[in-house]
């Protein structure tokens, strides 16, 4: 489904907005990807995007911070904004995991806009072939940045994705707790490499782990 985002933004900056700490750094003037608990903050973003197992049990899953959902099939019968109450009986409303995925059976449509993605497993070099599933073990964040390029931008602007251990992981308090693991760092790495390989700019905002950007802004 996410093939109809496809060319919609060529030339553009897209800005990715993720949880970590430098995500208050965001000042809503861009075309936006707000990922996960990046809801929590005082902006209405072009679109939302989440696709964890766990996803609906975080208490920023209900917010309707943006114009369109994006939504992982393994959690998408969850959201009742893409399937409200007149499809309860017709729809398993349940998470899966990713190993799980050829077990979701097929989903009507959601809602308009709303739209639905699934995962495929890591692997360099498929990105420039505009593949319709968005590979995993980089974040959320990594497939708001396979997205955004399919969709054309030309600059990606990262914010709140420092992949950094710390204290305070997220930028709002939360009872569950959120753990980076270096080969997320990596994959991350890999996946913007090949962006800037493919002619699009990097640029992160704060202190991040990641190396691959064409310029950081610490302040």
């Amino acid at each position: 489904m996410i093939e109809s985002l496809y060319h919609t933004k060529t030339g553009s900056t897209i800005s990715i907005v993720g949880s970590s700490p430098t995500a208050m750094l965001y000042s809503g003037s861009e075309c936006s990807i707000a990922v996960n608990g990046a809801a929590l903050l005082p902006y209405k973003f072009n679109y939302f995007m989440c696709g964890d197992s766990r996803s609906h049990l975080r208490r920023w899953f209900d917010i309707d911070c943006s114009e369109v959902r994006i939504v992982a099939e393994l959690i998408a019968t969850l959201d009742y904004k893409l399937y409200p109450g007149v499809y309860n009986g017709l729809i398993d409303r349940r998470s899966y995991g990713v190993t799980q995925q050829l077990s979701i059976p097929k989903l009507p449509d959601p809602v308009i806009p709303h739209l639905t993605y699934k995962y495929r497993s890591y692997k360099t070099g498929i990105m420039k072939n505009y593949t319709t599933k968005l590979m995993y073990r980089a974040t959320i964040s990594g497939c708001a940045a396979q997205l955004a390029f399919y969709m054309g931008c030309r600059v990606l602007r990262l914010y709140g994705c420092s992949f950094i251990n710390d204290k305070q992981h997220y930028f709002y308090e939360d009872d569950h707790s959120g753990k980076i693991y270096q080969s997320m760092v990596i994959n991350m790495d890999k996946i913007l490499t090949e962006l800037r390989q493919l002619g699009v700019r990097i640029e992160v905002f704060g202190k991040s782990k990641l190396t691959a950007y064409d310029k950081q802004y610490l302040s």
